[in-house]
């Protein structure tokens, strides 16, 4: 899973889509989604995303399948968190962040 450093870079300078969420107890400090632009990767693409300052990526075939990756990750990451466990976590005012997660994941998902 390697990827060149020159498709690392331009990735890192173009985010296209953002979320601020509501973290209780952090008034003074957003809780911040951030998703890169899919960029090619060898023979694949990887999309790079940002949770709450920390950076991870999903690779697919295309750049579809990589941001539709990111966004399951991000989705994995945010509902099995304690913060999101402990209701502390919100969007919009609500528990349902917006964000997919993985097959057979649905149990993560508020009711």
């Amino acid at each position: 899973m390697g990827g060149s450093g020159a498709a690392n870079k331009v990735s890192q300078d173009k985010v296209i889509a953002t979320r601020t969420l509501t973290l209780q107890g952090r008034p003074e400090e957003n809780f911040v989604i951030r998703v890169f632009k899919p960029e090619p990767d060898e023979q694949n693409y990887r999309c790079e995303f940002e949770v709450d300052g920390k950076r991870s990526y999903s690779m697919g075939v295309d750049e579809m399948q990589a941001l539709f990756g990111a966004l399951q990750l991000i989705g994995n990451r945010l509902y099995t968190s304690t913060y999101w466990k402990a209701g502390k976590l919100t969007w919009l005012d609500g528990r349902d962040l917006g964000f997919p997660v993985a097959n057979g994941r649905a149990d993560y998902l508020p009711e």
